[in-house]
């Protein structure tokens, strides 16, 4: 679907009807026309005292719930305020519970429900994407929110462990980034992750942590080298320490003293928006693929929960 960029103001005033977002979810759920499940046909009109779509066949007369199974249909809120939220995620920053609470003038349980679904459903759409190529890999220790009382490095009582792959698409340009929260920073863990997110053949860059020992015998092209530590190693594997450093700062900046059990749904969000970025010089400049991530989201939330949904009744 063609998508213009919109302003914040030019947003708000799109949908700030009720009418206006459910033909927006109408639009993004049934791209190719809606279609009557009984009967087959295509003729519809929507009723106006429900979130319902008629068949406009007389013999059959057969409802469809615009909002149910997706996103919307579980937000507790009115739909131009589940919309303005949609924007306000796709921002650059994106946005914390708090703030957009404040924001929209609800509870912040309610803010905060809202954004962990639709961090699920980033989650949900980017398992089925694998990294290939050549490929850095790393693990790191997030929490702590650097007041010194957390200590420092690898303190295990109040941080967790996340390992970050990263596609290197050239010396200084990254493609796909992943990061998942582990157990612990051992052959298990990590093995499971580049198993999981990585394409076998694909060439490893990796320091010599005995964590990745092994993984060369499993359709992966290794070579490890040891880290030289410090700033150094940043200059030796770029790109995935710039994934982390990305990551760090906007949990802090963005989410502040955010809760470490949450750790997976902001990982999710981070690699979503990252994975969506602006890729050449051209994108940079006209900002052409950052101006679809409202759009983008916005047809997350009206299919990826209905997939899932769909999933678990045929199973």
């Amino acid at each position: 679907m063609p998508y213009q960029s919109l302003t914040l103001p030019e947003f708000a005033a799109k949908f700030a009807t009720t009418d206006a977002c459910l033909e927006g979810i109408i639009a993004r759920r049934w791209p190719q026309g809606w279609k009557c499940l009984k009967c087959g046909g295509h003729e519809r009109h929507r009723l106006r005292t429900r979130r319902v779509l008629q068949c406009a066949n007389r013999t059959c007369r057969r409802q469809s719930s615009i909002t149910s199974g997706t996103i919307f249909g579980h937000a507790k809120l009115p739909l131009p305020k589940v919309f303005l939220a949609v924007y306000l995620m796709t921002d650059k920053q994106g946005i914390s519970a708090m703030a957009l609470s404040k924001h929209l003038g609800c509870h912040y349980d309610t803010a905060a429900r809202l954004l962990r679904l639709l961090r699920r459903a980033m989650a949900d759409h980017d398992r089925s994407y694998a990294l290939e190529g050549v490929v850095q890999v790393d693990e790191a220790y997030v929490g702590g929110h650097g007041d010194g009382r957390h200590g420092v490095g690898r303190s295990r009582g109040t941080k967790r462990v996340i390992g970050v792959a990263v596609e290197q698409r050239a010396s200084d340009i990254s493609g796909f980034v992943h990061v998942d929260v582990l157990a612990a920073a051992n052959a298990n863990s990590l093995h499971g992750m580049i198993l999981e997110k990585i394409r076998t053949g694909s060439r490893l860059l990796t320091d010599n942590w005995k964590g990745y020992c092994g993984i060369g015998d499993k359709g992966y092209d290794h070579d490890p080298i040891k880290s030289p530590g410090k700033q150094r190693a940043s200059l030796q594997w770029p790109l995935v320490h710039r994934a982390i450093s990305n990551l760090n700062r906007w949990l802090l900046g963005t989410h502040r003293n955010y809760c470490l059990r949450h750790l997976p749904d902001y990982a999710a969000e981070f690699c979503w928006r990252t994975n969506r970025r602006n890729r050449s010089k051209h994108d940079h400049t006209h900002n052409s693929r950052e101006a679809t991530l409202p759009d983008r989201l916005l047809t997350l939330a009206c299919t990826q929960c209905r997939q899932k949904t769909t999933k678990k009744k045929a199973a």
